[in-house]
């Protein structure tokens, strides 16, 4: 798996971008999975003139989709840049491990009275 993030300040310098990638990945018989491929657009803290919609990027002659959240590499990425979703999810995962080994104590398995 290959992961790319590019960031740029304008639509036409991320089109720019993927459509360099594109001619390189044609010259080395490259395929894109463009059901896997997501584009976001982070706010700005501070609101400025800036466009709530943007034209259809598009890589190898595919238009790629806009997400306003994706995951990746286990992480949850907003649009924000909040932390809000990551930290509950990993937040409810250390209350059922938690409670998985109050369970099991509980019950005085010997497995894990002997760690």
């Amino acid at each position: 798996m290959i992961a790319y993030g590019f960031v740029t300040r304008s639509w036409r310098g991320l089109q720019c971008l993927l459509d360099l990638i594109g001619k390189a990945a044609a010259n080395i018989y490259m395929i894109f999975n463009i059901n896997k491929t997501v584009c976001i657009i982070f706010n700005p803290y501070v609101r400025q003139c800036v466009s709530g919609s943007f034209p259809q990027l598009s890589i190898a002659g595919n238009n790629l989709s806009f997400a306003p959240t994706f995951k990746y590499l286990g992480h949850i990425i907003d649009n924000k840049l909040p932390d809000d979703a990551d930290f509950c999810r990993k937040l409810k995962c250390l209350f059922t491990r938690t409670n998985i080994l109050i369970r099991r104590c509980r019950e005085g398995r010997r497995s894990v009275l002997c760690w």
